[in-house]
This record gives structure tokens, C-alpha cells and sequence, in this order.
């Protein structure tokens, strides 16, 4: 075998003085002598760096300054922030697996170094204010409203559960000793192994990390607000399509949606707080401009008639998807003039709901409401409490139908949430995916241009 000198490195250290201290070893072959590695330098093995510290400062370095430089290209593409989010997700991450499987870099580094870097980028993508949360909420789970982009905590923690089922499953004798001599009870990863194998330890492991992420974004006072009154009034599959709704919008509708699910919209409540306005009050009426003042709760003449506006455009996608799917198990009222469709006004006298749908016995009322996020079901509850007598107020004509009440809300930003009952008592089948869409970017246009004209 021939060997190469400009292929050989040797490394040493001796015990001096009771510590052990890196020397320069002096090793030759009859070609010379083999190059020792310098005082305080390293080597690299299979891509792994070894140095005297046992510190992996390089290797730290390297990955940071590879991390900062795919980040800044990828800040430099001119996509939208949907799509840089993607690649995030997809592939920047996977270009630093094998780092994450050799060196067992400390959650510190990870969370305040290699995290923080990519949080950075985020908020800038995003255009999210210095003092925005972000981290959690992207960890967040899509059904909680997050981006469901593990952190690099999240995926080195599940790198190395992966590294030491290997060990333990290997069919190397060598390297099962290696295992039993490592493994201990007291280590989580190696816990889970034992007691619920690879797969359970991996789902186990994924929960675990999705419910911290959780717990720390709803639990935040202001910002998870919205979210957590989301996640316990709107169906999973629903948060689910406004998800792939809102990937499909322009960058700026995209980044206006997130900021008003943190309430980081710069609205002169938001900017009095950031010390950037002398004044948090609406310039309409007076009150305290909040994200939920301008996008909801606003009671001056203009801002009524665009929430009016807003309402009655989602009302209208709602009864054009009605009319041709309803057939001929009823006839179909509305609280607007529609061609071919009989006003409400017609069934009760004082009483105006949205929409109505009667058959030869009933009447399935469903009234809709157009609302912030945080009253989902303070909505709901006021509108059935609102009709709660609304049998006793029938027209003449339909004095023996049963009526029925159900609700359906649309929120500011798009979440839709339907009783199933409005359906099944009206004979119609529930919102297919492509109305929820229409629905959801409806309401999101309307909702900008009120901020924006606020």
C-alpha cells in the first residue's frame, strides 16, 4: 500500500502537569516525516472537523456563515414571501442535515444563533415588526394557523432520536454494545426508544415539539390571541383550505393577513405603543384604533358602509352557490335583491335574516355575519340569542312551518365556520373547497381595503 504524505495528518496530545495538553507529534515513514496538525489547529475526518477543544467552534462558524449566506440570497430572489417561506421549508433546511447529524451542537447555539438568523429573515419577508413573535408561530402546526415549519431545534432534536435508533436497531454486534453501553433511562430519546420503538418515538417527539410551539403562541397575550379563539371555533380542514387560499395570494395581501392574526398591523393603537404616534385614537370616531377597531368595530358612517359592503359581497357568493345546488327540495330566500330569488321580508314580519331556504314544512333560516376573529362565537351566540323568537314573528303564509336557526361566519380574515344543521335540515351539501376559497379571499380584499381606508 502506498502511502501519501500530502494525504496523512497525525494529531497528539500528552498529560502535562495532570491536564492533557495538544503536542506535536513526531511521526515518520521512510518518505519523511507525516505533517503534524499546528498548535490550537484541527483536521477533518469523513467531513467531520476534529479539534483539540472538543468545542466544534469551527464547524459553528462554518454552518452559521453558510446559513447567512443561503439566507441573503434567498432574500435577494425576487418571489413572493409565500413562496421564500417554501423554500425555507423544502430546502435550506436539508442543506444542513449532515451537519446536524455529526456534531451534537447545543440547543443554545441552535435556538440564539441558527433560529434567530432565520427569524430575522422571516420578519423581513414578512414585514413584521422587531417586537413580533415570530418563531412560534411558524413552529406552529397549520391547524393551529402556524407555517409548520419545524425550528433547527426541532429538527437536530429529531436527527439525533434517528442517529440513536441506529444504534439500536443495528445488527452490528459492535455496535448494539455500543448502544447498551450509552443508553441510559434518564435519557429522553433513549427512554422513548425502549418504551415506544422508532415510529411511536418519532410521533411522540413531533407532538411533543408542536404542542411547546403551541402553548407559547396562544398563551401570548396579544399576538395569539386571534389564533386561539380560531383553533377552538373553526374545523381543522377549514383552517386547513384558508391556508392554501392565502399561499395563493399576492405578497401583500399575504403579509397583511399575518400581521392582523398577530394584531401587528401599525394601527395608531399598535404605533403609540411602538412610540411612533402621539395619539391612538381613530381619526373617525374617536375610540382607540385597535387592529380589531378598524377591521370590525369602527362606528363611523364610512367604516359601517364598508363592513356593510363586505357583508353583503360574501352574502352574495353564498347565495349564487345556493340557488343552483338547492334544486327543487325548496325555495330560496335572501336579504338581497338577486335575480330569480324571493327577499325574506316575505316570511316574518319585523325580522330580516340573510337567507332562508323553505320547503312544504320548515324554514332552515341561516344569518350570517361578517365578524373579527376574536368574536367567532360571541358572534354566533348573539345571532341565535337575537332570533331566539323568531317562530312567533312568521308571515301569515307559513304560520305552521317549523323554523330553525342556524349561523354561519365568515371572519375578517377569511376563517369560514357553517353549523352543519344549516345543511342537512336545508337539503344542501356543505361548502365545497372552491367556495370556501372565493369566501376567504373575498372577505381578505374587503378587510385591506377597509384598513387601508381607515
Amino acid at each position: 500500500m502506498d502511502i501519501r504524505l500530502d494525504k496523512c495528518l497525525s494529531f497528539g496530545a500528552a498529560m502535562v502537569r495532570s491536564r492533557f495538553q495538544q503536542v506535536l507529534p513526531k511521526v515518520g515513514l521512510f518518505k519523511g516525516e507525516i505533517p503534524a496538525v499546528p498548535m490550537g489547529g484541527h483536521f477533518k475526518y469523513l467531513g467531520k472537523i476534529f479539534d483539540f477543544d472538543l468545542k466544534d467552534s469551527i464547524p459553528k462558524a462554518e454552518v452559521e456563515d453558510k446559513l447567512g449566506k443561503m439566507l441573503i440570497k434567498l432574500s435577494t430572489l425576487n418571489v413572493r414571501p409565500q413562496t421564500k417561506l417554501k423554500i425555507l421549508s423544502k430546502y435550506l433546511f436539508t442543506q444542513f442535515t449532515f451537519e446536524l447529524k455529526i456534531y451534537h451542537f447545543t440547543n443554545t447555539f441552535l435556538s440564539n444563533t441558527l433560529d434567530k438568523l432565520c427569524t430575522f429573515h422571516i420578519r423581513s419577508w414578512l414585514e413584521f415588526p422587531a417586537s413580533s413573535c415570530v418563531s412560534e408561530w411558524v413552529s406552529s402546526p397549520i391547524t393551529f394557523c402556524g407555517l409548520g415549519i419545524p425550528t433547527f431545534v426541532h429538527r437536530a432534536e429529531r436527527l439525533r432520536l434517528t442517529r440513536r435508533s441506529a444504534l439500536r436497531s443495528s445488527k452490528n454486534a459492535v455496535i448494539k454494545d455500543l448502544w447498551l453501553a450509552s443508553s441510559g433511562k434518564n435519557i429522553k430519546t433513549d427512554s422513548m426508544l425502549e418504551s415506544l420503538g422508532c415510529q411511536g418515538s418519532n410521533a411522540c417527539l413531533k407532538k411533543s415539539q408542536a404542542e411547546e410551539s403551541v402553548s407559547h403562541f396562544l398563551g401570548l397575550k396579544s399576538q395569539g390571541l386571534s389564533a386561539k379563539v380560531i383553533v377552538e371555533s373553526v374545523p381543522a380542514k377549514n383552517i386547513l383550505s384558508w391556508k392554501q387560499s392565502l399561499d395563493l395570494m399576492p405578497a401583500h395581501i399575504f403579509n397583511f393577513v399575518r400581521k392582523a392574526m398577530a394584531n401587528q398591523l401599525p394601527t395608531l393603537k399598535n404605533l403609540k405603543m411602538w412610540g411612533r404616534s402621539v395619539t391612538d385614537a381613530c381619526p373617525k370616531c374617536g375610540l382607540c384604533q385597535s387592529n380589531k377597531h378598524v377591521l370590525s368595530n369602527c362606528g363611523s358612517p364610512d367604516s359601517l358602509s364598508r363592513y356593510l359592503d363586505r357583508h353583503n359581497q360574501v352574502l352574495k357568493l353564498i347565495a349564487d352557490w345556493i340557488v343552483p345546488n338547492l334544486g327543487t327540495v325548496g325555495k330560496f330566500y335572501c336579504d338581497l335583491s338577486l335575480p330569480g330569488v324571493r327577499h325574506v321580508a316575505d316570511l316574518f314580519n319585523g325580522f330580516r335574516p340573510d337567507m332562508a331556504i323553505v320547503s312544504q314544512t320548515r324554514i332552515v333560516v341561516g344569518e350570517l355575519t361578517v365578524c373579527h376573529e376574536t368574536n367567532l362565537q360571541s358572534s354566533r351566540d348573539f345571532k341565535l340569542n337575537k332570533y331566539v323568537n323568531l317562530s312567533s314573528a312568521r308571515s301569515s303564509a307559513y304560520k305552521h312551518h317549523l323554523v330553525s336557526v342556524h349561523t354561519v361566519e365568515v371572519s375578517a380574515l377569511g376563517f369560514v365556520v357553517a353549523e352543519p344543521n344549516f345543511f342537512k335540515f336545508g337539503g344542501l351539501p356543505t361548502f365545497p373547497p372552491a367556495l370556501l376559497n372565493d369566501l376567504s379571499r373575498t372577505a381578505i380584499f374587503a378587510s385591506r381595503d377597509i384598513y387601508c381606508n381607515r
